[in-house]
């Protein structure tokens, strides 16, 4: 989920809760995506605000990654969602995967041409 649509999502749940605090919860059919946020419509102001901070803390840190960092599974990230599951990537097969590797590399020297460069391998 990108930064702009969790925090949409979010400003949705604030919105939902402070409805439903001043009038009677309403019986509606959920949306699957508000299924999965209805949690945040329990939460607290307090509560609310914690859960931006820890997602902003997970989003700061995969944005910080740098170097071969970039190219792994980040199952942390995933695990800031309250659903339980790590659903398995489906891997392309070795050309395939090469090919998205340099297209991704590709990329960073469009969209990132004054960023460092970097001759260190990975260490692994």
């Amino acid at each position: 989920m990108g930064r702009m649509k969790l925090a949409v999502s979010l400003a949705q749940a604030v919105r939902r809760q402070q409805r439903e605090s001043t009038t009677e919860p309403q019986m509606r059919s959920l949306s699957p995506e508000d299924r999965m946020d209805e949690d945040l419509a329990g939460m607290s102001r307090e509560q609310l605000i914690e859960e931006v901070k820890k997602l902003r803390r997970g989003i700061r840190a995969h944005r910080d990654s740098t170097g071969h960092e970039l190219c792994w599974h980040h199952p942390a990230l995933w695990g800031l969602l309250p659903e339980r599951q790590d659903p398995l990537p489906v891997v392309p097969e070795w050309p395939e995967f090469i090919r998205g590797c340099v297209r991704y590399r590709q990329s960073l020297d469009e969209q990132a041409p004054s960023a460092p460069r970097s001759s260190e391998s990975d260490g692994r």
